[in-house]
């Protein structure tokens, strides 16, 4: 006798308490589709008892196998001598649910059936390996579902990550943006001043600051309202951005007053990027309300210098040459 044969036929001979104490289905058919073993767990599984079942075909009871794919499924195993593997995972386009087990009861189950080719009596049968496999497949199931969840939360919470650091990047260029002209204010441009001084300090590279200030600005308001004075602080942004290099920072300081950030920048190139400056707001018209208004600006220039650490220093400086400039006059460029 081969190996198999022995293999497969030691199910047979198990005492029949051991037959059906096992933990699993075990039905043995022959070729002829008829029942020769159905131990008490094939019985739990079907409703169908041993003594209504054994000699009988199997088809007559569970007629879902008259199909053709059960058929196919069983030639396997007597043709080919093949083993063949139904799963509810595998298999579920196959049969759901599996005609082993169609009892209403049973419908929400799942079982992991093996068949098996043998040998009974020098006949080919099928050994039937029946597992209940619920709760796996249902531990599975919870498991995809909890991480479909956990996917889908991750999603969530990243997609209000997203928002919260757009909305906290709005809230930062606000807190760094004048509302009125767009441009940075006061606190970005100390920032950005303190960073360059301690660039210069470091590396010796020379900046240079140029604070400027609308001259008979009040008039402006009082005399033509406060629109007015807007769309000419509005004009001027726009006109020195367009004017200044790439590197170069502006700022409303405040009110009338709008400062420059020159970087790399010593005080002949302040100068004349000032006196520039100057000369392009008196060349530009200022039309509002039909009416063209001459504006004017006084420009204070203050440059790097080692003896100097802190941004008021330098603000200082700018700030008192362009008071002398006012005092001379107004419309002017002057450096202290």
């Amino acid at each position: 006798m081969s190996r198999e044969e022995t293999r497969d036929t030691t199910i047979l001979h198990l005492p029949a308490e051991l037959f059906n104490a096992v933990s699993v289905g075990l039905l043995i058919l022959t070729e002829e589709w008829k029942v020769r073993a159905w131990n008490h767990r094939m019985q739990e599984f079907t409703g169908i008892e041993e003594e209504r079942v054994v000699g009988r075909d199997l088809r007559e009871f569970l007629p879902e196998f008259k199909k053709e794919k059960y058929q196919v499924l069983l030639n396997i195993v007597f043709t080919d001598g093949a083993p063949v593997i139904l799963s509810p995972q595998l298999h579920r386009k196959l049969y759901v649910p599996a005609p082993i087990y169609p009892e209403a009861p049973l419908q929400e189950r799942f079982f992991f059936t093996t068949i098996a080719p043998a040998s009974l009596e020098g006949l080919p049968c099928a050994v039937f390996t029946v597992q209940d496999v619920t709760d796996l497949v249902k531990r599975i199931q919870l498991y995809k579902e909890m991480k479909d969840r956990a996917l889908v939360e991750i999603e969530r919470r990243k997609r209000v990550e997203e928002q919260l650091l757009a909305i906290n990047k709005k809230l930062e260029r606000s807190a760094r943006t004048d509302p009125l002209t767009g441009l940075g204010n006061r606190r970005e441009m100390e920032e950005r001043l303190d960073a360059e001084i301690g660039r210069a300090l470091r590396t010796g590279s020379p900046f240079s600051i140029i604070m400027a200030d609308i001259d008979n600005f009040k008039t402006f308001n009082d005399t033509y309202g406060h629109d007015c004075g807007d769309y000419i602080l509005v004009k001027l942004a726009q006109l020195f951005k367009q004017s200044l290099r790439r590197q170069d920072s502006i700022s409303r300081w405040g009110g009338e007053e709008f400062l420059i950030l020159l970087p790399d920048t010593r005080k002949e190139g302040a100068l004349v990027v000032a006196e520039k400056l100057r000369t392009r707001v008196g060349e530009t018209p200022f039309l509002f309300a039909g009416k063209e208004h001459n504006v004017t600006l006084t420009f204070g220039v203050s440059t790097f210098d080692e003896t100097s650490h802190t941004v008021y220093e330098y603000i200082k400086r700018a700030d008192q040459a362009l008071l002398v400039g006012k005092a001379s006059g107004k419309n002017c460029v002057r450096f202290l």
